[in-house]
């Protein structure tokens, strides 16, 4: 992995960064940090951090029963790093984690289809969405 290191753990997750990533995003980008620490600590959380700097530039979360489903969310990657294999490795070691590997993987995804389909998912007709309470 050139520049870059694969972390696991909510106790490895950088918050300040976090929140940096999502808010480059459309799905997260006014979500307050105290929503986002919360959800950190219920999940399975996976980044990466550069060698160079330390600081925090991607990351990852896996909300599951342990049993039967995992439903991905939040995978971002730092605009510099992308197209880096950053996103590739992240996802190679969430469906390698001990936890999660046996498990039916769901996420929701309307503009990176085509990066998940290379890590086995699927596009479904069957999906139903409820939208999450705003809170600011």
């Amino acid at each position: 992995m050139d520049g870059f290191k694969l972390i696991e753990g909510v106790d490895q997750m950088q918050i300040d960064c976090v929140m940096a990533l999502l808010k480059t995003t459309h799905w997260a980008a006014t979500r307050p940090k105290w929503q986002e620490r919360l959800a950190l600590e219920h999940s399975v959380c996976f980044g990466a951090v550069s060698t160079e700097t330390g600081e925090q530039i991607a990351m990852a979360r896996a909300v599951t029963d342990y049993g039967t489903t995992y439903c991905l969310c939040d995978v971002i990657v730092a605009p510099d790093w992308q197209g880096r294999g950053v996103g590739k490795a992240m996802l190679e070691r969430i469906q390698a984690h001990p936890a999660l590997k046996d498990l039916r993987g769901i996420l929701i995804s309307r503009d990176a289809q085509l990066f998940y389909e290379k890590f086995a998912f699927e596009k479904s007709d069957r999906a139903m969405v409820k939208k999450e309470k705003q809170f600011f």
